[in-house]
């Protein structure tokens, strides 16, 4: 064929496509035909659309992966092969997956020689969950409708939301078939009939008042039953929106935890100001109103989760509580009719407040803190006596009695160093007894956080060979209100573990500056960050939690407790903790304190 005869295929090809987005409103004829054409311009022997399941809007129904794609239209296979096709649901697993999982095209020149590093991808869009490293897809056998299929080339259908609605397949029995100049066009014709796809869909529901009217009963119904459901939870559920954190919807529990009626569009502050309610931290701590989880997401679009917080009701009334405010996006859902009778403005933050009531957990966690604490004091004596048999030994081996044999004193030096590791243990199950039980003992003052963290760093710096602990700080001192020990203890904490969890080695950075934080305030700023192992997703809302351990730190050893306290002495402090992580590339902690001011004096006792 010469290159004039090939050039006015390709034009007829593209006419036929513009015509049938233009004006096809029927969906199997409409695929058929851009199927048809997609094998005119690239020469493919075959070409396919697979479509994931939709309600009769169009929208995709169940996960991306899975049994959930299904034959919609193909062209150059018999009938039988067809009609066997579409009675089965594909999988978005080997060759599928990047198009299916990922929304990534895939071109492969040869499928016998295919291996997981030997095919091209076009990325229309970027995951935005997908932090970590790509996976390599796995194998595939053969592939749907041909059996004897080479060059593979394919391309991911996206909805308006940029979800993959189904791709675009095409095949040949020869090698090497398909360029990249092929893969750009099919991304392109793929897109194309993903927006005819939507209008057709559109245009069908338009035409159809039936249709219309049964989504409308199904939204209806569905709604009602939502609401039942959400009623009928024993946890507080709030709907709040903007600066002020407006109440728009709450469930029947909300108002049992608050002991008062929260009218609707009434402003939080003035709710509790009115009634007299106030908000403790987990440590008896009145929480600044600013500080609040509810108000950090209406407020600031700051999603916070398994926070601890104290509500004192108006008789008097402590009710402890698990809170989690996500913040809401809610313009796919809201029309402007729906967000002005909300009073919703454009710029403003929605946000889902839950409560859940954990007062029984802590009458439970209250007898275990009064085991825990009995039992750390009990286990110190027989402890001491142990170090001091130790020391003693030691003392003899150093010349001032019998020589120890080499063994003796390698044994002599693994049982000190497990007395040391059983007293830190001690000393932490202590700590979690005097924080739980309020007797922890604060001394806040004006102190050198500067000169603090560059202690723990020399310190910590004799501990490891592998690791490079560096200091970025552009002061020469910052003086802060704090306890001195305890917040050595957290820092000490903190380094310890990024040396721990980066065992590869490497430059653990720190960082010593202040800041002004949204409310105006200045505060001090710490932060650590190192290139290590990190904290996956699903495991980041525990990370503070009493005996946490994430799945990936199992080897380390540890206790779980480190974290809990390190953030419940910050927050003795009038101070906040806070990390981002992404597993498999590392984390970075900070911690916010309080800057000492000269009217502030000599400190406070706590």
């Amino acid at each position: 064929m010469s290159e004039v005869s090939s050039k006015k295929d390709r034009f007829a090809a593209l006419g036929r496509i513009g015509v049938a987005l233009m004006s096809e409103i029927d969906e199997e004829r409409l695929l058929k035909t851009i199927a048809c054409a997609a094998c005119d311009l690239t020469g493919a022997q075959f070409a396919a659309f697979t479509l994931r399941e939709a309600d009769v809007t169009g929208r995709p129904v169940g996960p991306v992966q899975g049994h959930f794609f299904h034959l919609a239209a193909g062209v150059g296979v018999t009938d039988e092969q067809e009609e066997w096709f579409r009675r089965t649901l594909l999988d978005g697993k080997g060759l599928l997956a990047p198009i299916f999982q990922k929304g990534e095209s895939v071109l492969i020149d040869d499928i016998e020689r295919y291996t997981s590093a030997s095919y091209h991808r076009r990325k229309p869009f970027q995951d935005s969950h997908n932090n970590n490293k790509e996976a390599s897809p796995t194998p595939v056998g053969s592939l749907p409708l041909h059996s004897r299929v080479r060059s593979f080339l394919a391309a991911p259908l996206l909805n308006r939301n940029r979800e993959v609605i189904g791709g675009l397949l095409l095949g040949h029995a020869r090698p090497h078939c398909f360029s990249a100049e092929d893969e750009a066009l099919l991304v392109g014709l793929a897109a194309q009939a993903a927006v005819a796809l939507e209008n057709a869909r559109l245009s069908f529901l338009v035409s159809n008042q039936d249709i219309r009217e049964r989504m409308l009963t199904e939204n209806q119904i569905r709604r009602a039953v939502l609401s039942i459901v959400i009623d009928e939870l024993p946890s507080s559920v709030f709907l709040v929106h903007g600066y002020d954190v407006k109440i728009i919807l709450a469930n029947r529990s909300a108002m049992s935890a608050w002991g008062a009626n929260w009218h609707y569009q009434q402003p939080l502050k003035d709710f509790l100001d009115s009634n007299g309610i106030r908000i403790f931290d987990a440590h008896g701590i009145r929480v600044p109103f600013d500080q609040l989880a509810m108000v950090r997401a209406s407020r600031y679009g700051e999603s916070i989760y398994s926070r601890e917080e104290i509500i004192r009701q108006p008789d008097g009334t402590d009710l402890p509580l698990l809170v989690n405010a996500s913040v809401l996006d809610l313009n796919n859902y809201l029309n402007i009719s729906a967000r002005e009778i909300m009073d919703i403005v454009d710029d403003q933050h929605v946000a889902m407040v839950v409560h859940q009531d954990v007062s029984s957990l802590k009458k439970s966690e209250g007898a275990k803190d009064e085991f825990i604490g009995i039992a750390a004091h009990e286990l110190r004596t027989p402890l001491a006596v142990l170090r001091g048999f130790v020391q003693t030994l030691d003392t003899q081996s150093g010349g001032h009695g019998s020589r120890l044999e080499d063994w003796q004193v390698e044994s002599l030096h693994g049982i000190n160093q497990a007395t040391v590791r059983m007293a830190e243990l001690i000393d932490e199950l202590l700590d979690v007894s005097r924080l739980q039980s309020g007797s922890m003992d604060m001394q806040i003052g004006p102190h050198d956080l500067l000169a603090l963290v560059q202690r723990v760093m020399k310190r910590m710096q004799t501990t490891t060979n592998k690791h490079t602990l560096v200091l970025d700080s552009d002061l020469d001192y910052l003086v802060t209100m704090m306890d001195a020990p305890h917040m050595e203890q957290v820092i000490y904490n903190l380094v310890s573990n990024a040396i721990k969890y980066t065992p590869q080695g490497g430059i653990i950075h720190m960082n010593v500056s202040s800041r002004q934080e949204e409310t105006g305030e200045n505060v001090a700023l710490f932060s650590i960050q190192d290139r290590g192992i990190g904290i996956p997703l699903q495991e980041q809302s525990h990370v503070f939690q009493r005996f946490h351990r994430a799945e990936n730190t199992r080897e380390f050893g540890g206790t779980g407790l480190g974290l809990y306290v390190s953030r419940a002495l910050v927050e003795y402090q009038h101070g906040n903790i806070w990390f981002y992580s992404v597993e498999g590339r590392g984390t970075i902690f900070y911690i916010a304190l309080p800057l000492y001011h000269e009217e502030e004096g000599n400190g406070n006792a706590l």
